[in-house]
This record gives structure tokens, sequence and C-alpha cells, in this order.
């Protein structure tokens, strides 16, 4: 999945200025196959464990060295919407480790890359959660 433009990112409270995208990429962490006699192709596949990984892509502006250190936990709250009205704004809330902070430079500017896995808070569903844009679910003040 990924989100372009989110109208609002927070990184452990604090606004995160310039972050352009989102994406949520997910990966077998364990994988079942199965062949059965019938031909070459599986019988049966499962994914039992899953790897989830965020990263946020951050253009730069100017200096910036207020990040959380590598292992520490984080929790990431944005605000997405489809076009400029209120209308379809999606909360999103991240609570993971940060594992990896990239950077890089080009002609087209500096760039930083956050990369953040989701730790599951509940025993249902995944380490990311989605719900209303309103401060009650996301706890963003808009």
């Amino acid at each position: 999945m990924m989100i372009l433009n989110p109208e609002r990112v927070d990184l452990n409270g604090k606004p995160l200025r310039g972050v352009v995208a989102a994406m949520i990429d997910y990966q077998a962490g364990r994988l079942v196959e199965e062949w059965g006699d019938e031909g070459p192709w599986a019988a049966f596949v499962d994914v039992p464990e899953i790897k989830q990984r965020v990263t946020l892509v951050q253009r730069l502006q100017q200096t910036d060295l207020d990040l959380p250190r590598l292992g520490d936990g984080v929790e990431v709250r944005m605000v997405v919407a489809a076009g400029a009205s209120d209308r379809g704004r999606v909360g999103v809330v991240i609570q993971g480790v940060l594992i990896e902070v990239r950077h890089a430079f080009s002609r087209d500017g500096a760039e930083r890359r956050i990369v953040i896995v989701p730790v599951l808070q509940t025993a249902v569903g995944d380490g990311v959660t989605f719900g209303e844009a309103d401060g009650s679910t996301v706890g963003i003040d808009l």
C-alpha cells in the first residue's frame, strides 16, 4: 500500500514535516509450499508468519537532527485525504520499532527514509490501524 502526500504526520507526538509518501509493505516471514504428484505446480501454499515494514519518505528542506534511535519504540499518526476536502479523511496509527534511517542527496534535494517494523497491539489485524480522522481516533488536532 502506498500513501502519497499525507496531510499530516506526527512521530512520537511531534510533527514530521516534508513526508511525501508512506509505504506499507508485506512479505512472507515464513512460507509453506507443498507439491503433490499431480504436476509441477504447488498444491498447497500458506503464509503463517508475515513481515510488515512501513517506510516514511521525507523531503528535507533543512538540517534535522531530531530522530529517535534505532531500536526505539515509535508511534506514527497520519491523516490521509484523497483530496483537499474533509470528506474521505482517514487516520492511520502505527506503533512499532525504528529499524532503519537512510539519507540520500541528489539534484532533486535531500531525502530521508525512515523504516519501522509495526508491532501488533492486539491479537487481531496487523500493526497498522486505520480509522476516522477526527482527533478522538487518531489523536491529531486538525
